[in-house]
């Protein structure tokens, strides 16, 4: 049984952290482009944003279905 907790518990933490450690390089990508005159072109900047909003909704499907467990 506690086994079981264990790889359920290390299977929950690998789906939160890999969508949010993707948002935060794409963010960080973004944040240095901009920061430097050496900005990247808009259709790079629209692709990274998308690449945002993906990972961001897989985080939020994940909640809610993690929430809906009854």
């Amino acid at each position: 049984m506690l086994e079981r907790i264990k790889m359920s518990t290390e299977t929950l933490s690998h789906d939160m952290r890999a969508p949010l450690a993707s948002i935060v390089m794409i963010v960080s990508l973004l944040i240095k482009s901009l920061s430097k005159n050496n900005t990247i072109g808009k259709a790079k900047q629209k692709d990274l944003l998308v690449q945002i909003k993906s990972q961001a909704n897989l985080l939020m499907n994940f909640a809610h279905d993690l929430l809906d467990i009854r």
